[in-house]
């Protein structure tokens, strides 16, 4: 077919306007619970993360619903939250008190240099000022963990400053969060006339209630929410009441954790799957040997209970991981595993949907591989950011203008042969389109590698070593790409607005030619050489920018895409356009 290679460009860039509609209208339905107040009303039944598409038979598809669902709501009401049904009760004195997002599949993203944002400001309740560096590494370690994009961390004055966009605000919590895990195994001793006993490490212990606040063990007396140590095990009295206690033993902390590595099956440490109508994540850690000992201890003597469908044995009591208190993982234990040393441990929950299940493993993640922070923080100040008021801050409009002062020089120069400038424009809209839309979905970029190396082989321009070099790089940079997340900064527009010159001034040399009529002597082969020399010394400088420096990945993302597809597909249908017109 002779206008193959047109008809692919074309398809690749109406493709490209599809994906970039397609991801700015497309939205989930319901509204995400970013922050539960203290005083909530639904405290029991609403948490961080919870997705509600009902409220009193209404149902819920962005904020503005909400809203509307929620003004002067009092008395019982019910809510589908994660599919289920819930209720609570909203007192005179009290409120619903939740703040809530809209839920959103994706879109083009600004970066906060030039869209703005939201800076929040933390002070240390305890430490000293030398500490900040090292909490800045542990909250950047977090950052990667949750693969945040737009969000940035720094000290400033004597505080901690985090950037971020209302897309990631939710995450906040997380970043500054202590981090204390611990891991739990829990067992209530009934009490009867004042006194009950519990086993442990095969050993009895006796237990005594003191004035119905205390209970004593060993000679030594404890209230709720203190702890005492046996046999180097630590136990916390979690509850008094004149009929019982519940103590709980702490089998691990987050120093005692570290993710397994890839096994020889390549296995990963981390998974994450569908499973009927949820998701459950997995997490292979090991244990360090004294959490191993400490898991033997507790769990010798244990109460044991059979599955009857399935004949097997669990602990009646299942191992509960928190993370500051607040509970996040209930891990049941098998029978199979009572009074041994497990060194190799794995982490599970089910969740109702994928958001849930995601934020939860990428918050233990981030905890068993950075620990927890050496003190705790407390919100000084939350202000809007503005986008940099300097020459980054005006590239917009530097934009702006270089790409009107090409228009109007080709206008001037190819007045009387608009066949030399359209394909041109259109070229260069149909990169910028391509490139907004791997920014918009990055999977994408190894679709337009595929045809336009493809392209390249079966129109021959791949001849030398130099072209299968310039190949290797662009294949590199495209997994590179397609396994990040994106948004359009300042750098990727600076990046976007140099190639767009540069197509556009190496576009109207061939125009020259054609225009002073020596078309015919214009060796298109020796060109393409040396386009594709040019395009290896380019994507070679594009990669060292990519992975090393993190401030001019998006540069660099935008001159690989660029040379991608003018070198592979633009270029040669550009020519071949304008040689068809001029031979007529």
């Amino acid at each position: 077919m002779k206008y193959f290679k047109h008809l692919v460009l074309l398809s690749l860039g109406l493709i490209s306007l599809v994906i970039l509609i397609y991801y700015h209208f497309i939205g989930g339905s319901g509204v995400v619970v970013t922050s539960v107040g203290q005083n909530s009303a639904c405290r029991d039944v609403v948490s961080v993360g919870s997705v509600i598409t009902e409220i009193v038979g209404r149902p819920i598809t962005n904020t503005n619903d909400f809203l509307g669902a929620t003004k002067n709501l009092k008395g019982s009401i019910t809510l589908i939250i994660n599919n289920n049904p819930r209720s609570c009760t909203i007192g005179e004195n009290s409120s619903l008190d939740l703040i809530v997002r809209e839920i959103k599949t994706g879109g083009l993203r600004l970066g906060i240099d030039m869209g703005g944002g939201l800076i929040y400001s933390f002070r240390q309740k305890e430490g000293s000022e030398s500490i900040l560096g090292d909490i800045v590494k542990t909250i950047n370690s977090r950052i990667i963990s949750f693969g945040l994009i737009n969000t940035k961390v720094g000290v400033g004055d004597d505080s901690i400053q985090i950037l971020t966009d209302s897309d990631e605000e939710m995450y906040i919590r997380y970043l500054i969060d202590r981090g204390a895990l611990e891991g739990e195994l829990t067992q209530t001793i009934e009490l009867k006339g004042g006194k009950g006993g519990f086993s442990f490490n095969d050993k009895n212990y006796v237990i005594t209630l003191k004035d119905s606040e205390f209970i004593s063990i060993n000679g030594s007396e404890y209230g709720i929410n203190e702890y005492f140590t046996l046999e180097q095990v630590k136990f916390h009295v979690e509850n008094i009441t004149l009929n019982s206690t519940r103590l709980s033993g702490m089998v691990f902390d987050e120093k005692d954790l570290s993710l397994m590595q890839e096994s020889g099956l390549g296995l990963k440490p981390t998974r994450l799957m569908k499973q009927d109508s949820g998701y459950v994540f997995v997490i292979s850690v090991s244990l360090s040997e004294n959490a191993s000992k400490n898991f033997a201890k507790i769990t010798k003597g244990q109460e044991v209970a059979i599955n009857p469908a399935t004949g097997e044995s669990f602990l009646t009591n299942p191992l509960i991981i928190s993370v500051d208190n607040e509970l996040v993982v209930s891990l049941p234990i098998s029978g199979l595993d009572i009074g041994k040393e497990k060194r190799d441990f794995v982490i599970w929950e089910y969740e109702s949907t994928l958001e849930l299940a995601a934020n939860d493993m990428s918050r233990l993640l981030s905890i068993i591989e950075s620990k927890r922070l050496p003190t705790e923080f407390t919100l000084v100040k939350s202000d809007v950011l503005k986008p940099k008021n300097s020459l980054w801050g005006i590239f917009p409009y530097i934009t702006v203008i270089v790409l009107s002062g090409l228009a109007i020089f080709f206008f001037a120069r190819y007045r009387g042969n608009g066949f030399l400038v359209l394909p041109l424009i259109l070229i260069i809209l149909g990169e910028i389109a391509i490139i907004l839309s791997i920014v918009v979905a990055p999977w994408l970029v190894i679709l337009f590698f595929l045809f336009g190396i493809g392209l390249s082989l079966i129109s021959g321009e791949i001849r030398s070593w130099i072209s299968w070099l310039a190949i290797l790089l662009m294949f590199i940079m495209a997994v590179g790409v397609a396994m990040s997340k994106w948004v359009l900064d300042i750098s990727a527009l600076m990046g976007l607005i140099s190639i767009t010159v540069i197509t556009a001034f190496v576009g109207s040399s061939i125009g020259e030619k054609t225009l002073r009529k020596v078309h015919v002597s214009f060796d298109y082969k020796r060109y393409s050489e040396v386009l594709w020399k040019l395009t290896t010394i380019v994507l070679v400088v594009s990669s060292i920018l990519f992975f090393i420096t993190e401030e001019l990945r998006g540069f660099a993302l935008t001159i690989f895409i660029c040379m991608l597809v003018y070198t592979t597909m633009a270029n040669s249908v550009y020519y071949d356009l304008i040689r068809r017109h001029t031979e007529k």
